[in-house]
């Protein structure tokens, strides 16, 4: 069931993304959580140098990339997750 939900999110978070993408326009609210995003990247010593991408739509964040180990993608999302405002987060990474 756990694994359906998160499906779903990702699913949802993907198709939310592509229209905003799509349309050319951000909210401000979701402009306000991709910038927050991004300088808490930056200013961690694991994340500044990953070059990772984020999206959001409607609060539904998704981050793109690729990570030297899973402890990293962890870290990813907990600062994605911990982010006013972040309904959910899926994240596209890959670790090499």
């Amino acid at each position: 069931m756990n694994s359906l939900r998160i499906l779903s999110i990702s699913l949802l978070c993907a198709l939310c993304c592509n229209a905003c993408s799509i349309s050319g326009s951000l909210s401000e609210k979701d402009q306000r959580i991709i910038t927050h995003i991004e300088k808490q990247y930056r200013h961690d010593p694991y994340l500044a140098e990953r070059g990772l991408e984020v999206h959001s739509h409607e609060g539904m964040v998704r981050i793109r990339g690729v990570l030297t180990s899973y402890a990293e993608k962890k870290r990813a999302m907990g600062i994605a997750a911990s982010t006013p405002s972040v309904k959910g987060v899926t994240a596209n990474i890959f670790v090499k």
